[in-house]
């Protein structure tokens, strides 16, 4: 997806006064003829965001948490990409898609019992939790290839 400025206000459904703002806190650069499907997600909940009274302004947090992590699993799974091997690179790739993924579900899990979620309160099913989900998810996808093969879903480590 290739957006220009007025284009992304309008798939967006904001105005360009947003837009600044959101250069403004270091959410879109300012210096860029087109915006692609990132920055169209950004803007859109950012949106929503908005709409519940958390402004850009308030946001500044999680957007140097989610950068300080981005720059975290650059630096873990940059060693494991060898210059001129294809392999290698793509097994890089992945490995970050994962460590990425692994962050996501510790976000939830932590976010889950910061607000008193917990399986005694009958909120999350016993036997479920966002990183056993995770690593059912990626032993699926590895077509049960991966340290887990063999096991049942439900026997995997937290």
């Amino acid at each position: 997806m290739r957006l220009d400025r007025r284009g992304l206000v309008r798939e967006a459904g904001v105005e360009e006064d947003f837009l600044a703002e959101l250069e403004q806190y270091g959410f879109l650069t300012d210096d860029v003829l087109f915006y692609g499907t990132a920055e169209l997600e950004i803007v859109t909940a950012a949106r929503d965001l908005a709409d519940e009274g958390l402004h850009p302004r308030h946001l500044v947090m999680p957007r140097t948490a989610a950068e300080r992590e981005a720059h975290m699993i650059r630096s873990v799974a940059r060693p494991r990409s060898r210059a001129g091997d294809a392999a290698a690179r793509g097994e890089a790739e992945d490995f970050a898609r994962d460590l990425g993924e692994s962050i996501i579900a510790l976000h939830g899990a932590i976010r889950a019992r910061s607000r008193g979620r917990s399986e005694r309160t009958g909120l999350l099913a016993p036997h479920s939790s966002p990183l056993r989900d995770l690593r059912a998810a990626r032993w699926y996808r590895r077509g049960g290839t991966s340290r887990y093969s063999g096991r049942a879903l439900s026997s995997f480590p937290l």
